[in-house]
């Protein structure tokens, strides 16, 4: 996913009923980070079992992309959104009452489903409902719901689940959920700005063909893995390792979203000057950051330092990465 921030003055009103169903979907996606704690003291489970709910997710994602987006492109774009909004909200509803951790996995699946389709449908309709020249800033506006969702969304929400318990923090997200499916209803035409374009699986499939795409994919899978292993027990590790008080953590969480901004950017940056030399730079970068990260954490402020460089390091990888799969 790109974190995009743009100018998005003079846009429709529908562009931003869809920049919060991204906001609602980047705040579910990581703020389970910040409550692997609690969700394995309530189920009585080990951390690494309860870390499930965060694998589960991204299969869903992974799964869920290429198996209903070309479902939902045979309808008109209105009714798909609000039927992925619907989907996202029972999922997270599931999570906050799910009774045992079987059943979190589950409804963390159907929620993910959700996220796999939303992105690709809201910005291509936000695109064909915003002026021409406004179109790049429509598709930045959705994204901007992302951007503040791991700035705002995703420390608030681990404070929420610290202090009334980690499922109203789905809770939270279920009502975000209901928000965007209101605004939708009430805000995104139901014309069809530009004919459906109907794909089936196999098409969307077919790009798996082409080895620069394949490569792509390589880099960010074991990239990204190098990534989530340290970042789906930060929590934990800040906790254990730094000695932090769990109050201290949704604060560190905002510094995270800070630095995914800035490392997007930065890469952003670097690939204008070449794609394959940015890439390079950005996952070197990647590689240093995660070698002392185990060092950098056993002090606070090295702790502080570390936790933003991650996110830094992180998305600074993607804008080359999207580079080298269109080109």
């Amino acid at each position: 996913m790109t974190i995009a921030v743009s100018r998005t003055a003079g846009l429709p009103a529908a562009v931003y009923a869809l920049s919060v169903g991204s906001f609602g979907i980047g705040t579910t996606e990581f703020v389970i980070m910040g409550l692997l704690l609690d969700v394995a003291h309530d189920f009585h489970i080990s951390i690494t079992l309860a870390a499930w709910s965060i694998t589960a997710y991204a299969c869903g994602v992974v799964i869920g992309a290429p198996l209903l987006t070309p479902l939902l492109s045979r309808y008109p774009k209105k009714p798909a959104l609000l039927f992925l909004m619907i989907l996202f909200s029972i999922g997270n509803l599931g999570c906050g009452i799910a009774g045992n951790m079987t059943m979190l996995i589950i409804f963390r699946v159907i929620t993910a489903l959700a996220h796999a389709s939303f992105f690709g449908i809201s910005s291509v309709y936000a695109a064909e409902l915003a002026p021409v020249d406004k179109r790049a800033s429509a598709v930045s506006a959705v994204f901007l719901g992302a951007t503040l969702a791991n700035i705002l969304g995703v420390p608030l929400g681990a404070w929420v689940g610290q202090y009334l318990g980690w499922r109203y923090t789905f809770f939270m997200v279920t009502l975000i959920g209901i928000l965007s499916a209101l605004a939708v209803i009430a805000l995104v035409p139901g014309r069809q700005a530009q004919p459906a374009v109907q794909s089936r699986i196999r098409d969307e499939l077919k790009v798996l063909r082409h080895p620069t795409v394949l490569r792509s994919l390589l880099i960010t899978a074991l990239g990204f893995s190098g990534v989530f292993a340290a970042f789906t027990y930060i929590a934990p590790m800040l906790k254990t390792v730094t000695g932090m008080s769990e109050h201290l953590i949704p604060p560190v969480l905002v510094l995270f979203g800070v630095g995914m901004v800035a490392g997007n950017h930065l890469g952003g940056r670097l690939t204008d000057g070449g794609v394959r030399r940015a890439l390079l730079l950005t996952l070197a970068l990647l590689i240093v950051v995660l070698c002392l990260f185990p060092f950098a954490i056993q002090t606070l402020p090295g702790a502080c330092a570390a936790v933003f460089l991650l996110g830094a390091a992180m998305f600074s990888t993607i804008p080359p990465l999207q580079m080298q799969a269109l080109d």
